[in-house]
């Protein structure tokens, strides 16, 4: 009876160190490098140098913004310099407004800079995009 005893007594003091015990420290959770916007492996900064164009636009047709952004009648006159057919333009547009409102900002107008110079060098125009042609800010 005495070793029944102790034992549960032994028991009782496990599980209280247990419970007593400071919990293990975990790393806190690192936030996730941004993902940079790869639009083209043999050049990396390509991403960087559409946005940068696509923000002297936004700086040359200020006084045609709309919520800060471009509207499909100056997106329009900007890319029909490029040639293509307005099929293909509307096409770009799809594919660039991501957010679906109607109007591009500074990233989108760079992924539709970016589309329609693929389309003008031989390229098609992907039916979805494809998650890294999608610029960071909009992921």
């Amino acid at each position: 009876e005495a070793e029944a005893e102790a034992e549960a007594e032994a028991d009782t003091e496990a599980v209280t160190n247990v419970a007593t015990s400071e919990p293990e420290a975990t790393p806190a959770p690192t936030a996730a490098p941004a993902e940079p916007w790869m639009l083209d492996p043999l050049d990396p900064t390509l991403g960087d140098t559409l946005l940068s164009e696509a923000t002297s636009y936004m700086q040359a047709y200020a006084a045609d913004l709309t919520e800060g952004k471009l509207t499909p009648e100056v997106v329009r006159d900007i890319l029909s310099q490029t040639g293509l057919p307005f099929s293909t333009l509307k096409d770009v547009w799809e594919l660039a407004d991501i957010d679906k409102d109607g109007l591009l900002d500074e990233p989108e107008f760079a992924l539709a800079l970016f589309l329609c110079r693929r389309v003008v060098n031989g390229a098609m125009l992907p039916q979805v995009l494809h998650p890294t042609l999608i610029p960071p800010s909009k992921r």
